[in-house]
């Protein structure tokens, strides 16, 4: 199967694709407050945890345990004082690594394979949906229960916040 081929492929670079992650973050004008403020090794173990087990999150993960992990990390996002802007863009970067490994594959000679990777992309899509949503709900609980003091700085930052606190994701159970 060719889904799985790929899932094999992105876990055994897991490394090279963190160390790839970890740069793009430190250079991304849109990661500044996040790179200051989230130590690199916390990353790179969040990144590297998704990579390196893919598959597991995938296929074996429950909604409970994808949703147990990524509030916890956006309430420690929202303690770090980084903008959640900032948190969904490196969110955003981890998609796009591994997006980018699955098309620079090979994978999708046939028309097969390449509807296997369109499903394959599909599981993708809907895990960081989930990542996203329980990222903001953490960091959300986080502010409203006085965990973080976080305001954002500028009226441009406060609008961005407010718009971006009500995200839904309807299109998924």
């Amino acid at each position: 199967m060719i889904a799985r081929k790929l899932i094999e492929l992105i876990e055994r670079n897991a490394d090279r694709m963190v160390t790839r992650l970890l740069a793009t973050v430190a250079e991304h004008p849109r990661t500044q407050i996040f790179h200051k403020n989230v130590p690199p090794q916390e990353l790179r173990e969040r990144a590297y945890e998704i990579y390196k087990h893919l598959s597991v999150w995938l296929h074996e993960k429950t909604d409970d345990d994808i949703r147990h992990t990524f509030f916890s990390a956006g309430t420690r996002r929202a303690i770090q004082k980084v903008p959640l802007a900032e948190v969904h863009f490196a969110l955003l970067l981890i998609k796009q690594s591994l997006w980018r490994e699955i098309k620079l594959s090979g994978f999708g000679d046939t028309s097969i394979e390449l509807f296997q990777t369109l499903e394959l992309l599909e599981r993708v899509d809907q895990f960081f949906d989930k990542a996203i949503y329980y990222l903001t709900a953490g960091f959300e609980h986080a502010c409203s229960t006085g965990q973080a003091d976080w305001k954002a700085d500028t009226d441009k930052e406060h609008a961005q916040f407010k718009e971006l606190q009500h995200l839904v994701l309807p299109w998924w159970p």
